[in-house]
């Protein structure tokens, strides 16, 4: 003879499959059933929405405006080694428009490596930027010392002309363009990411629609 518990557990267990042969019960598990589904697929819509608005939010805070920034990087370095080298193309007379188009760009230039370092924690990237930052001081000094000698009548200031123009050219404007292509990559990879159909999710509301 068993304990009272075990009793009123058989007792409850068979009056629960007398109901799940009745219509009423047929419906009631039904309806638990078809509750349950559409609180599992509401948990995981919700979910996935979450997941899609921080992914857009990273996007629009972090990615989107390091590309930008990398893209200035790169368009004002071609432009200070352009102008650096439009004087000494012209007969080395450099002028004031010249000189205020290569000022310009480097101020570009600094500004868009601050704000592209400021906008990555990436520790890769970063060193990256470290590098081009201490490779466009190297650059500015090669080409102030282009500058002087220029004016001094010195030959030895296209020599200098040539190292900067060298370094931009194999070092600083390949690795900022490495930088803007690698970070687009990540951007048009998180903006697929963000557009794709929520598979599941649509699953489980067909799921919860035919039930």
């Amino acid at each position: 003879m068993g304990s009272p518990g075990t009793q009123d557990a058989g007792v409850s267990a068979a009056w629960l499959r007398r109901l799940s042969r009745t219509t009423p019960g047929v419906i009631g598990i039904i309806a638990l059933a078809v509750a349950a589904i559409c609180v599992i697929a509401g948990l995981v819509c919700g979910g996935q929405l979450d997941g899609r608005l921080d992914q857009r939010n990273s996007v629009l805070s972090r990615s989107e405006p390091f590309a930008y920034a990398a893209q200035n990087l790169y368009a004002a370095l071609s432009a200070a080694d352009a102008a650096a080298a439009t004087a000494f193309l012209s007969g080395g007379i450099e002028t004031r428009q010249t000189r205020e188009q290569y000022q310009q760009a480097l101020a570009r230039a600094a500004s868009a490596l601050a704000d592209a370092t400021a906008g990555t924690t990436d520790v890769r990237t970063r060193t990256a930027m470290a590098q081009i930052s201490e490779q466009l001081t190297v650059y500015t000094g090669l080409v102030e010392a282009a500058r002087a000698n220029n004016r001094l009548g010195h030959v030895i200031g296209s020599a200098y002309l040539r190292e900067a123009s060298a370094l931009m050219q194999a070092s600083l404007l390949p690795g900022a363009e490495k930088i803007y292509s690698g970070n687009l990559a990540t951007v048009e990879q998180e903006q697929r990411a963000i557009g794709s159909l929520p598979v599941i999710s649509l699953v489980l509301l067909a799921l919860a629609l035919v039930a």
